[in-house]
């Protein structure tokens, strides 16, 4: 378990939970994170994946509003606040969020998903809610 007073222990403790499907426990975690330290983007951020995993969309948007409060240029906190937008059937906004991200220079390996979304993710078999496969993780040092 993560020490009590560490908020980024908390961070990589859900991290780890959440890469294990123990999506309940992972959100406790980050929650604890956020609790500890406020401007966590990177918690607030994986808080709204694990929401996306539990069917939870409006407060999956409201925890990514909360880390793009914080870091408003990250592209992949843009782009799951479009996976959000896209879950509660606000497709418009959820381009917008895409091609945001796109214009903020996405890891490489993001790239092409974000264009496929742009491509086909308004098209009716492919409008289905999309969260990563794998959660947003903290950069060395962070």
């Amino acid at each position: 378990t993560a020490r009590p007073d560490d908020a980024d222990a908390h961070f990589h403790h859900g991290n780890a939970l959440l890469r294990l499907n123990r999506h309940a426990l992972a959100l406790g975690d980050y929650e604890r994170a956020i609790a500890l330290a406020p401007r966590h983007a990177k918690a607030w951020n994986n808080r709204g994946n694990v929401l996306l995993f539990l069917r939870q969309p409006d407060a999956a948007l409201a925890s990514y509003g909360c880390a793009l409060s914080l870091e408003p240029d990250n592209p992949e906190f843009l782009c799951n606040r479009g996976y959000a937008l896209e879950a509660l059937g606000r497709r418009r906004e959820a381009r917008f969020q895409w091609e945001r991200a796109l214009n903020q220079k996405p890891d490489k390996d993001r790239i092409p998903v974000i264009k496929e979304k742009l491509a086909n993710g308004l098209t009716p078999a492919t409008d289905k809610p999309t969260v990563y496969e794998k959660p947003t993780e903290a950069k060395q040092g962070g």
